[in-house]
């Protein structure tokens, strides 16, 4: 929901006043954050809030390849010759 201003204006000459809505400044939506990341198989969640009203929205983030978690897997060969992983 858009909020709506009321502005207030008086004439320099005589001093009326009168009232008149202003429009919507409309939504200025930030970069948005992960609230839930995306994996390479899971659907992720993206949050995002408006800088005017500080109003929030989400969209969908899509599982994908380049959400990938690789680790480096360090191997050696001990002197039996056996293939062994660092803990």
């Amino acid at each position: 929901m858009e909020r709506r201003a009321r502005g207030f204006l008086i004439c320099k000459t005589c001093q009326e006043q009168k009232t008149e809505e202003l429009p919507a400044l409309g939504h200025g939506w930030d970069n948005g954050w992960f609230t839930t990341p995306p994996t390479c198989q899971e659907d992720g969640e993206r949050t995002y809030t408006c800088g005017v009203c500080h109003a929030t929205k989400t969209e969908v983030v899509k599982a994908s390849e380049e959400y990938h978690n690789f680790y480096n897997l360090h191997l050696f060969i001990d002197s039996t010759l056996k293939i062994r992983t660092l803990a």
